[in-house]
C-alpha cells in the first residue's frame, strides 16, 4: 500500500493531478512511455495525459487505484518505478492523504537584524536582506519553496524558489552576491548547503564559491 498526498478529499471515480511540492512538477503519461513521470505543464483544472483517475479499490474501501488517460493502469515495480499495466489485477492500492498544512513554505530571519530575506521577483537580482513582518506576518515576497535536494561535489544541497515568484530561485555563481536566477535546479552554482550553527533550531545557508 502506497500513500500519496493531495489538498483535497477524494471521492472516487475522480480526476485528480499531482503536483510534486518541492519541483512544481506535475505527475503525467504520455503516449510513447510505459511509466508515470513528471514534467512543468501545470493544467488549471485536472485533465488529459496530466491527469489520473482515482478509482475505489473493490478490495479495500478506504484506498483507490490510480487509472491513466490511455486507460492503463497504475502499478509499482520491484525497482519501485511508477509503471502502467492493462491488467487491472496487478494495479496498486493507494491511500489518498489529505494535505494537513496549505502553506509549507519557508523564510529567512537575520539572527543580527531579524530582518527578513527577500526576492524582488526580477532575474539576476541579489537577494536582499530587508524584508519586514506586517501586522505580525511574513510577507509573501519573504516566502520560499524548497526545491527538493540534490548532491554536488560529493555534498548534500538543496534550492530555494520564490514563492510569489515561482520562475526564480537561488543562485551564488561567479557573483559576490546570493541572486535571483530562472533555472529551478539543485546542483552546483544553483544549490545551498545547509549547516548547523550553535543549535537544532539555527541554521546558516554556505553558499558555493
Amino acid at each position: 500500500m502506497h500513500s500519496l498526498s493531495i489538498g483535497q478529499t477524494v471521492i472516487t471515480p475522480q480526476l485528480i493531478t499531482f503536483i510534486n511540492s518541492a519541483s512544481g512538477q506535475v505527475i503525467c503519461q504520455d503516449s510513447s512511455s510505459a511509466f508515470i513521470h513528471c514534467n512543468g505543464n501545470k493544467p488549471s483544472t485536472p485533465s488529459g495525459w496530466e491527469a489520473l483517475t482515482a478509482v475505489e479499490d473493490s478490495l479495500n474501501k478506504d484506498a483507490v487505484q490510480l487509472k491513466a488517460y490511455s486507460g492503463k493502469w497504475v502499478y509499482i515495480d520491484e525497482q519501485e518505478q511508477m509503471k502502467l499495466t492493462d491488467n487491472v489485477n496487478i494495479a496498486s492500492s493507494f491511500y489518498i492523504i489529505q494535505a494537513k498544512y496549505s502553506d509549507t513554505s519557508l523564510y529567512f530571519e537575520s539572527k543580527a537584524t531579524q530582518k527578513l530575506i527577500r526576492a524582488s521577483g526580477k532575474n539576476g537580482d541579489a537577494l536582499t536582506v530587508d524584508g519586514q513582518k506586517e501586522n505580525g506576518q511574513i510577507p509573501e515576497d519573504c516566502r520560499f519553496n524548497q526545491i527538493g535536494y540534490g548532491t554536488f561535489d560529493n555534498r548534500e544541497v538543496t534550492n530555494f524558489q520564490s514563492k510569489v515568484y515561482p520562475e526564480l530561485a537561488w543562485k551564488t555563481g561567479s557573483s559576490d552576491y546570493v541572486f535571483l536566477n530562472n533555472a529551478l535546479i539543485s546542483s552546483g552554482w544553483e544549490s545551498i548547503i545547509v549547516v548547523p550553527n550553535g543549535g537544532w533550531d539555527h541554521l546558516i545557508s554556505k553558499f558555493r564559491k
